[in-house]
C-alpha cells in the first residue's frame, strides 16, 4: 500500500439536506416514470436494453482515454482502424449480467453482486487471452489532479480492510430514511468510485451499480438507467467535478452535477428508445421486401438484441441454421445495415446504426 492512499470520509458523517433539490428530483421522478411507460410493455426491450449497453460501455471505454475525441473514436472503432479489441469485450457484457441485477435488487441491498461481475469480468479476460483491449487496461484507477495531465495520480489503492469496512458503511448509508433515493442513489456512487473496490475493471463493474440501485429502491424496474453516455458529453467536466470529490469531499457540488447529468440522461435514453423502436420496425419492413421470408423477424430480433455479435455464438444461442443466417448476413451487409469487424482471432460484426444512435444527444 502506498503511504499516499486515499481514503473517503465514512457517509455517516454526512450533512445533505435534500430540501435544496426539490425541484430537480421530482422533474427526474415524473421523467422516470415516462421512461417506464414507453419500457415496460414493449416486446422490443431487450433490443433497446442492448443498444444502451453498448452506448454505456463505449462511453466509459472513451472516458479512460484521451488520445481521441469521441467522435474520433468512434469512428476508427466503426472502420476497423483502431487496433483493440473492445467490441470483444463489449460482446461479452451485452446480456451477461441483466438476470443478476434483476435478481439481486428484489433482495435487501447489498454489494456483494458487483464483486460476483469484477470476477466474471477478470475471468474473461484470461480465458479470451485479450491483451489489446481499451477496456481491460487499468486507466480509470486514478483520478487526475489536472484532467489535461493523465500522468498525475490523486488515487492509490487502499487496504483491503479499510476497503472493507467503507463497504460496510455504504451499505449502512443506504438503508438512511432521512434521504430521498435519487439523491442517496448519488452519493452511494460518488463515495463507491471514490472507494474505488476493485483494482481490474473497478469503472465497468461500478458502472452495474446503477440499474442495480434504481430497482432496489424502486424507482424502477427496468435495467436501462446508465449514465456514462452523459457523462461523457463533457468528459473534462466530469473529472473536475470528480476531482473535487476526492480532494475537498464537495458533495454539494457533485450531487447537484449528478442530478443534472441523470435530468439529461433520462431525456437522451428516451430518445433513444423512440428511434431504436422506430427503426427496429422499418428494418423489419425493408428486409421483407428484400428477402420475403417468414424467417425475417426472428433473424433480425437476433441481431438486434445482439448488435455486436460473432456467427457462430449468435447461431448458437438462438437455434439459427448456418445456411439461412449466412444468406441473411449477406443481404444485411450488401445493403450496410450490418458490418464486419476483424482484429486477430476475433470476428465480430456490429449494426451499423449503433453509431447513429451514439450520437443522440
Amino acid at each position: 500500500m502506498s503511504s499516499n492512499a486515499y481514503y473517503p470520509n465514512p457517509l455517516r458523517d454526512i450533512d445533505i439536506d435534500e430540501t435544496n433539490y426539490y425541484n430537480i428530483t421530482t422533474r427526474i421522478s415524473l421523467k422516470i416514470g415516462k421512461l417506464d411507460g414507453l419500457i415496460k410493455y414493449n416486446e422490443y426491450k431487450k433490443i433497446i436494453r442492448s443498444f444502451i449497453k453498448i452506448d454505456d460501455v463505449l462511453s466509459s471505454a472513451y472516458l479512460n482515454q484521451r488520445e481521441y475525441t469521441f467522435e474520433e473514436y468512434l469512428t476508427k472503432l466503426f472502420e476497423n482502424s483502431l487496433l483493440l479489441d473492445d467490441f470483444v469485450e463489449i460482446r461479452y457484457l451485452l446480456n451477461k449480467f441483466d438476470d443478476l441485477i434483476k435478481r439481486e435488487s428484489k433482495k435487501p441491498f447489498s454489494l456483494d453482486f458487483l464483486r460476483k461481475i469484477n470476477k466474471n469480468l477478470f475471468e474473461n479476460k484470461l480465458k479470451r487471452s485479450v491483451r489489446k483491449s481499451q477496456l481491460i487496461s487499468e486507466r480509470h484507477p486514478w483520478l487526475i489532479e489536472n484532467t489535461k495531465d493523465f500522468d498525475k495520480r490523486l488515487y492509490y489503492q487502499p487496504e483491503q480492510k479499510i476497503i472493507n469496512n467503507l463497504m460496510q458503511d455504504l451499505k449502512d448509508f443506504s438503508i438512511r430514511d432521512n434521504l430521498s433515493s435519487i439523491i442517496k442513489i448519488g452519493v452511494i456512487y460518488g463515495q463507491l468510485l471514490m472507494i474505488h473496490p476493485f483494482r481490474y475493471a473497478n469503472f465497468r463493474s461500478c458502472s452495474c451499480m446503477i440499474p442495480y440501485v434504481f430497482n432496489n429502491f424502486g424507482l424502477t424496474d427496468n435495467n436501462i438507467i446508465y449514465l456514462n453516455g452523459i457523462f461523457r458529453k463533457d468528459r473534462d467536466e466530469f473529472y473536475k467535478v470528480l476531482t473535487e470529490l476526492f480532494s475537498n469531499n464537495n458533495w454539494e457540488l457533485w450531487i447537484q452535477y449528478f442530478l443534472k447529468k441523470l435530468d439529461e440522461q433520462l431525456v437522451r435514453l428516451i430518445k433513444i428508445i423512440k428511434h431504436v423502436i422506430e427503426y427496429y420496425n422499418d428494418l423489419i419492413d425493408d428486409i421483407n421486401e428484400k428477402l420475403n421470408s417468414a424467417k425475417t423477424k426472428r433473424y433480425l430480433t437476433a441481431i438486434m438484441e445482439n448488435p455486436i455479435f460473432n456467427p457462430a455464438d449468435l447461431r448458437r444461442r438462438y437455434g439459427l441454421t448456418i445456411a439461412t443466417f449466412g444468406k441473411f448476413k449477406e443481404v444485411l451487409i450488401e445493403h450496410e445495415i450490418i458490418a464486419k469487424e476483424n482484429k486477430g482471432n476475433f470476428i465480430n460484426y456490429f449494426v451499423n446504426e449503433l453509431h447513429k444512435v451514439m450520437k443522440i444527444c
